[in-house]
């Protein structure tokens, strides 16, 4: 039985919310090929730059499994800031001294539903951090890179595979993908 785009995000987000307040979590993409084989990818960045390189391998390993499915789960800051304020004059979430810490969920299908979901994380007297109940955000709108992958790797396709190849290794990152069946690496994600 195939499962939902909610189903495939909620059954790996015990995973990723696993020892919540002991370590804090990296961003972590989940992508099912055509096979339905899953592949873990454990992708770290602090910069535009980085954000960029991780975000090739991802896509190049997406084309290499001919992905159907993925999911994006990452901490994440969120603005307070009313939403009867126009976007452009909203403190970004980094400036805004009233933001909240989520932890939340991009799922997208090649098909382009989108679902997300997501959990404040509360802080008790001594700071240890509590993940509160998910919200499931079911329609609207979603909009953002993370929900635009497929889109990247069709244009990354239609490239010869020359410059295709290129582009891939200039990426300059190299990603270890996890075999969440077996917990073995999968080399075959990495890009240089």
């Amino acid at each position: 039985m195939d499962m939902t785009l909610k189903e495939f995000a909620e059954r790996y987000w015990g995973m990723f919310t696993a020892n919540f307040d002991e370590d804090e979590k990296i961003q972590t993409f989940i992508i099912e090929g055509s096979s339905g084989d899953v592949t873990v990818m454990l992708t770290p960045w602090s910069s535009d730059k980085e954000k960029f390189a991780v975000l090739t391998a991802v896509i190049g390993h997406m084309i290499e499994v001919k992905a159907t499915r993925y999911a994006l789960y990452s901490e994440a800051w969120i603005s307070t800031s009313s939403v009867d304020i126009p976007r452009e004059e909203r403190a970004m979430p980094s400036e805004d001294p009233d933001r909240r810490e989520i932890v939340m969920c991009t799922a997208v299908a090649r098909d382009g539903q989108v679902h997300h979901q997501s959990a404040v994380i509360h802080r008790d007297l001594e700071g240890k951090r509590i993940l509160g109940p998910v919200i499931h955000n079911e329609g609207g709108t979603h909009t953002g890179l993370m929900t635009t992958l497929f889109r990247a790797a069709e244009r990354l396709e239609s490239l010869s595979p020359s410059i295709r190849e290129l582009i891939l290794k200039s990426s300059g990152t190299a990603l270890i993908g996890i075999d969440p069946q077996t917990g073995k690496e999968l080399s075959s994600v990495r890009y240089h």
